[in-house]
């Protein structure tokens, strides 16, 4: 039987000087310490679900039994005050009753960092450096030397395929259209004398976004039949837009056989050596 897939964190980072820190001062002078029980309770909770967790009555009710001189309207001043003091987003709070900040996902990610198949996803904080492609996978540091050297042949396989293309095409005399020719109608009409429509980038970005895709999917697109002249197969393209869904669709289907669904870049998340802000 696989072993259960794991999420959370088991421990997470404390300031030696959390309770000489003034935001936790301010708590614990309002609220005693009913309200630093609360808020170090309320980021076990996160961490061991995450980076977030959802502000539920189950959870007030939870806090409740497990702090001894707490009450339902203590509980909710104190998350209110650590949202003030900007401990939680205010932002997402607001929006989605969900309590996470930059810190507790720069925490977390730095944690993860070498584990595979870590979904970034929701109620991430505008701060964050992630690219949001949904259809990315996340970067993981922890990739083995035969994944790395296989990337590099399928690489080298796709550069050989478009340089063969290039020396097909450019065996053929591209001139002006021909309205006549001594071996008829169907030498006009065949691929030689036969002329690509051209489409500019913009136009390329525009329908792919128009199509569900992104601008890297298009930038890739545009590049790939650029080296060809716009040439695919031996025949011109002459309607880029017919080309598109299938493109999209086989993207997302290698990606999804590599792993997961999120691409995340660690070297623009800075590691947790500052904790003079709390979590």
């Amino acid at each position: 039987m696989a072993r259960p897939k794991k999420y959370g964190l088991d421990y997470f980072p404390l300031d030696v000087s959390l309770f000489e820190n003034k935001k936790m001062e301010a708590i614990s002078g309002e609220f005693g310490d009913a309200g630093l029980l609360v808020t170090i309770k309320l980021m076990c909770d996160i961490y061991q679900n995450g980076y977030y967790t959802h502000w539920k009555p189950l959870n007030k009710m939870q806090l409740l039994s497990r702090i001894k001189g707490a009450t339902p309207q203590i509980v909710e001043d104190v998350v209110q005050r650590l949202i003030t003091f900007e401990v939680f987003d205010e932002h997402i709070f607001n929006t989605y009753q969900v309590l996470t900040s930059k810190k507790i996902q720069e925490t977390f990610l730095e944690a993860t960092k070498k584990r595979k198949d870590i979904e970034f996803e929701l109620y991430i904080c505008q701060e964050i450096n992630v690219c949001r492609n949904p259809t990315i996978a996340v970067l993981n540091d922890n990739i083995n030397t035969q994944s790395k050297e296989k990337e590099s042949k399928e690489e080298e396989i796709k550069e050989n395929k478009i340089k063969e293309n290039e020396s097909k095409e450019s065996s053929f005399t591209r001139g002006p259209v021909r309205t006549d020719h001594p071996g008829g109608p169907e030498i006009l009409h065949s691929n030689l004398f036969r002329q690509p429509k051209v489409p500019d980038k913009k136009q390329v970005e525009e329908f792919f976004l128009r199509s569900g895709g992104t601008l890297e999917m298009a930038d890739h697109f545009f590049k790939r039949h650029e080296a060809t002249a716009w040439f695919l197969n031996g025949s011109p393209i002459t309607n880029f837009h017919n080309l598109v869904p299938s493109y999209i669709k086989n993207w997302i289907a290698n990606v999804k056989n590599k792993g997961s669904t999120y691409k995340f870049d660690h070297t623009k998340v800075g590691a947790r050596n500052d904790y003079s802000t709390p979590f």
